[in-house]
């Protein structure tokens, strides 16, 4: 399961101000850091017939295009290997039959990045239930599709039930307080997609 957080601070517009003022609102979300290339260390292995299952050929390490640290695994496109985290492994005991260049691929799982549209959000605080604040976009780093759940999560959820997602979408939540009573004050979010 992959799960991605994004705490989302609202501002509200007050509801006092004719005409409406709009607040800005800094949405803090994770960057939509992607792997970029793997490096495997040693990058090339000589292995005697007699290694057996388990045995550990390489350890690898995933550069990310915004220089955090990868959290993610790796997998192999041949089965003679496995990994566990960052490090290949016989799957199974070597033979005389697998004498040869053995030249295996091995890739970081995709990222899951989430977005918003408008990105920088502002809503009136006498807006209705059921108003939409911005849309959450979600995408795997390897253009597969997103087939998971949004959700909230910790550490602001919902801000007291204020807020709902319908679908795709971030909105005031129709069954919720409304925002009527906080006008001009920053309220936060945390949204969790999970696959």
């Amino acid at each position: 399961m992959k799960r991605l957080l994004a705490l989302i601070p609202l501002a509200l517009i007050g509801a006092t101000t004719s005409p409406p003022v709009n607040v800005p609102i800094t949405i803090v979300a994770p960057g939509c850091s992607i792997p970029i290339s793997i490096t495997l260390s040693p990058s090339f292995v000589s292995a005697p017939d007699s290694d057996t299952s388990g045995t550990l050929l390489s350890t690898a390490s995933v550069t990310m295009s915004d220089g955090t640290p990868y959290a993610g695994t790796i997998s192999s496109s041949n089965a003679l290997f496995t990994t566990s985290g960052m490090q290949i492994r016989l799957a199974r005991d070597l033979t005389p039959a697998d004498d040869g260049t053995v030249s295996p691929v091995i890739t970081p799982q995709p990222a899951l990045c989430i977005s918003f549209n408008p990105p920088n959000p502002s809503v009136a605080a006498s807006a209705p239930g059921g108003t939409v604040v911005t849309a959450i976009g979600t995408a795997w780093s390897d253009g597969s599709t997103f087939s998971g759940t949004l959700a909230f999560g910790s550490p602001h959820s919902d801000d007291g039930g204020v807020f709902a997602i319908s679908g795709s979408n971030l909105i005031i939540n129709p069954s919720g307080p409304g925002l009527s009573g906080d006008a001009g004050i920053q309220q936060n979010v945390t949204i969790t997609a999970t696959q």
